[in-house]
């Protein structure tokens, strides 16, 4: 798949703080985790989601790691 420029920079400065620590789970793009059982709903879904497909997901127990990740990309 192809993303926004910045998705990437996000997910990747994520994944490489999990990387660092030792953290075994990636940051992953909410439409990455969708599942379409009907490849016919595919678009009205991601028309639906707009800008949300590209939250960045995490598991709870990683969230501050990655914000703080996150908010290093601005320094």
């Amino acid at each position: 798949m192809v993303y926004p420029n910045e998705c990437r920079l996000v997910l990747d400065a994520i994944n490489q703080a999990f990387a660092e620590r030792g953290v075994r789970e990636e940051a992953k793009l909410l439409c990455e985790l969708l599942y379409m059982g009907r490849p016919e709903w595919q678009d009205a879904v991601e028309s639906y989601l707009n800008t949300q497909r590209l939250y960045v997901i995490v598991s709870p127990e990683q969230y501050w790691l990655a914000k703080e990740a996150f908010i290093a990309l601005g320094d």
